[in-house]
């Protein structure tokens, strides 16, 4: 791979990509982009990083629900061009499911057996979804009816005396925020005592 491919290879996915930018960078000398001694360089990398970093925060900070039949699925909103980045990365990490996000009205399923787009909401497509896929024997002896383990798990580790909102704000921006169990559950409060 070309080194300036492998340096700039998220900046096409960026929002604002032009692509007489890139050329440009190409045209310049390899020395001074790889030190990112060009404006051209820098507004490049900095592409390439915002679109890194989104890919890296939505597979940090998305929460999925699962079903009996092996699905898992969750809805986000993008910024960048980066849904099959996160597509790839989770039915890498979990492999035996299929992963349903729902973004701009529209449902992205990948899986072992699927790879589709379907034009309509997600709760349409996982009742699709479960009619086409069989029930998995160990998934179907969980409850997924009581859609609280992961409340429970963050109850078992939170610590109430170790609450830090000002901290929280700053390593989880508020874009991340909206579909985020954690957040919600910091803000509750039992009474003015648990703020001193």
């Amino acid at each position: 791979m070309n080194p300036l491919e492998d340096m700039f290879n998220l900046a096409s996915r960026h929002k604002n990509f032009k692509q007489p930018l890139l050329n440009k960078v190409k045209a310049q000398d390899i020395r001074l982009v790889q030190n990112l001694a060009t404006p051209e360089a820098r507004q490049l990398y900095k592409l390439h990083r915002q679109v890194g970093r989104e890919t890296h925060l939505k597979t940090g900070f998305m929460r999925f629900e699962s079903s009996p039949n092996g699905i898992l699925f969750g809805k986000t909103r993008l910024e960048h061009n980066t849904l099959d980045l996160i597509l790839n990365h989770f039915t890498q990490r979990f492999p035996i499911f299929h992963i349903a996000i729902q973004l701009n009205g529209k449902t992205f399923v990948q899986g072992p057996k699927i790879k589709k787009t379907f034009n309509f909401e997600l709760g349409a497509t996982i009742k699709h979804l479960e009619l086409m896929l069989p029930v998995n024997p160990i998934l179907s002896e969980l409850n997924f009816e009581e859609n609280n383990i992961w409340e429970k798990f963050y109850d078992s580790q939170y610590i109430g005396q170790r609450r830090n909102l000002r901290l929280q704000r700053q390593m989880m921006p508020f874009k991340y925020r909206d579909s985020i169990f954690e957040t919600a559950k910091s803000k509750r409060s039992n009474d003015l005592r648990s703020y001193f």
